[in-house]
């Protein structure tokens, strides 16, 4: 994405199965906390496979609840190509999804575009039962359409959770125009 603090030039490999499970051995058995949140991004983790995901959590909950605790899933997807059956096999894993989405309009989308494609995956997902969230970025483009995006969500898809961040100029969207108080102020006050 345009906005993006990574500075990616090429493009990456999937995590292998063996280094999650180390990482996560490491999570669950380090924290203090009984339940440990594991968040799926970076890249697109929607074309991770399913046995991928399936072996990942099946693993992370027998060791949390060897340790009596548990996890909770979580996928930052850009939602363009997620089949039905994945969006399935991810719900009945127990993994929450949340889609980017920045308007309702490609034209005023100048961050990700697409809108459209993930709008219709979007319904698609409500229409299989599943539950989808949104995540948003305020920015130049969008700030003063924002009320009437969020207006959007939740009364015509029925969107309950949404998170939004303001976009700066860091990483590969190092050359943004940053909002200023006031067009935060926009964005926010409706």
């Amino acid at each position: 994405c345009a906005y993006c603090y990574e500075n990616v030039s090429h493009q990456g490999n999937i995590m292998e199965l063996e280094t999650f499970k180390q990482v996560a051995e490491k999570a669950i058995t380090s924290s203090i906390n009984p339940c440990i949140t594991f968040i799926f991004h970076g890249g697109e983790p929607s074309i991770v496979s399913e046995q991928w995901y399936t072996e990942a959590i099946h693993f992370c909950n027998e060791l949390a609840m060897s340790l009596a605790k548990s996890c909770e899933y979580r996928m930052q997807t850009n939602l363009l190509s997620v089949s039905n059956e994945k969006l399935i096999s991810l719900s009945r894993l127990g993994v929450r999804i949340s889609a980017s989405l920045d308007s309702t309009i490609d034209a005023f989308d100048a961050e990700r575009q697409k809108s459209g494609k993930v709008l219709a995956n979007i319904m698609k997902a409500k229409e299989l039962g599943i539950e989808i969230s949104i995540l948003s970025i305020i920015n130049k483009s969008n700030y003063t359409l924002f009320p009437s995006f969020l207006n959007y969500l939740h009364e015509s898809l029925g969107i309950k959770t949404l998170k939004a961040n303001i976009a700066y100029p860091v990483g590969h969207g190092h050359f943004a125009q940053p909002l200023v108080p006031a067009e935060i102020f926009t964005a926010q006050k409706d």
